[in-house]
């Protein structure tokens, strides 16, 4: 069947709108996967601190906030080559994103393994001080990627309408939160050093705790972004 010159842009549209859809749906799945871990471990570090099993909610804390962002990570490695093709970034900006996302995922991975070693029965007060210094760390080098999503237009990549007011409060929003990630992941990483020297083992789950915090912000900020830029 012969195709005419009026229904290949119809067809060209219904595939980048297919696209867009595809690619909102996998960017606020993975935000709220961080957020809904990041939950998770908050729940599971305060019963650590009440003192129920503190090493073994702290374990499993870190397992969680490790999901999520291998979760995030894994969600932005899935669409990039989607986001790359339709925005116009610099190298340099493009660089940043990969190593982000990047950094994000092998973070995550790192936490995971500590965290599982920890439930076999290695030393908890040296592997979950370092889990937490791994973790603070994905935080502050995921901004990298939290920066060039909230950069792009977003509308344009989604194919929403023009920019609303409640676009740019998300805007303001996620680059907020991102400034607030960051310190809070220098946060943990302190905190999981002085836990280390044995200042105080309770610190340990302290640091877990705020960056659990940190994965609940990071995934609310990313998702509202992304929705109030889609939005019709």
């Amino acid at each position: 069947m012969n195709i005419t010159s009026d229904q290949m842009p119809i067809e060209s549209h219904a595939q980048s709108s297919i696209l867009s859809e595809r690619l909102k749906r996998g960017l606020v799945g993975g935000a709220l996967m961080e957020a809904i871990t990041g939950i998770g471990a908050i729940t599971l570090t305060i019963i650590g601190l009440s003192g129920v099993a503190p090493m073994t909610m702290g374990a499993i804390a870190v397992i969680v906030v490790g999901v999520g962002l291998l979760s995030e990570s894994g969600t932005l490695m899935a669409e990039y080559p989607a986001i790359m093709s339709r925005t116009r970034k610099r190298f340099r900006d493009r660089i940043e994103f990969s190593t982000g996302f990047g950094a994000e995922a092998i973070t995550g991975i790192i936490a995971i393994v500590l965290g599982i070693l920890v439930l076999l029965g290695a030393e908890p007060r040296v592997l979950l001080p370092y889990a937490a210094i791994v973790l603070g760390i994905g935080l502050v080098l995921a901004s990298a990627a939290i920066s060039f999503i909230n950069s792009v237009n977003l509308n344009f990549l989604l194919e929403g309408h023009e920019d609303s007011h409640e676009e740019h409060i998300a805007h303001t929003a996620l680059g907020t939160a991102m400034g607030v990630q960051v310190v809070l992941g220098f946060a943990v990483i302190v905190l999981g050093i002085l836990a280390l020297v044995g200042l105080h083992p309770d610190l340990t789950l302290v640091a877990i705790l705020v960056a659990s915090v940190a994965a609940l912000m990071d995934g609310v900020a990313i998702s509202g972004r992304v929705i109030s830029a889609s939005t019709d």
